[in-house]
């Protein structure tokens, strides 16, 4: 077996993976837990307290 055979299939096998990773991603059932999981690094953060009165 040729080495440039050997790293074009395993060209064509991450080329498929990343495919059917594309598809999985934007399936719409998948949409819901995506989102949130998308805004979990935004779960901690606390909305700043308005101060009208520091700036005036």
């Amino acid at each position: 077996m040729d080495m440039t055979l050997v790293q074009g299939i395993y060209t064509l096998i991450l080329m498929i993976g990343f495919v059917i990773l594309c598809v999985w991603a934007y399936l719409p059932r998948n949409k819901s837990s995506l989102e949130e999981q998308g805004n979990l690094p935004f779960a901690d953060e606390t909305q700043p307290a308005l101060e009208d009165d520091a700036h005036e």
